[in-house]
């Protein structure tokens, strides 16, 4: 099993606290420059999102419910709500396999149905990529900081 990934298959997460103090401290010492980072931290994770709506395509609902929200030093990609509420069961945490739901609501009646992950595999497809790009967007916007706080 690969070193970022949990003993259940689901992705392992970089803590984000140093990330996020370092977003509040940027956002206080220069709005411009953190503007400027939370869309280059949107741009960077917009081909991640792409290839996770290629890869739910064949559902009619859930690849136009998905966001992109960037927060305090993080990005997230969501999918689901109450546009696609079946976003969830079939990203099944992005592993293969199978889930179980009652049958039209009927509890006396289960349905095995098989995953269709697809946010997950795209976040492993692209996550290099989008890595370099965050460091880029961060550095650039504490750059900007920097230089802006000295003029």
């Amino acid at each position: 099993m690969a070193s970022n990934v949990s003993p259940t298959g689901s992705p392992i997460v970089a803590d984000t606290a140093g990330l996020s103090r370092l977003a509040r401290n940027l956002r206080a010492a220069s709005p411009e420059a953190w503007k400027a980072c939370r869309l280059a931290m949107r741009a960077a994770a917009a081909p991640v999102m792409s290839e996770a709506q290629a890869r739910a395509g064949w559902s009619t609902r859930i690849p136009g419910s998905m966001r992109i929200r960037p927060r305090a030093g993080t990005v997230k990609i969501v999918a689901g709500g109450p546009a696609a509420p079946d976003a969830a069961p079939y990203e099944h945490h992005g592993l293969p396999g199978k889930f179980r739901h009652p049958l039209f609501g009927n509890r006396d009646y289960w349905y095995d149905q098989t995953a269709r992950p697809f946010l997950g595999p795209a976040a492993e497809a692209a996550k290099g990529e989008v890595s370099e790009k965050l460091l880029a967007a961060v550095t650039e916007a504490v750059m900007r900081a920097i230089e802006g706080g000295q003029a």
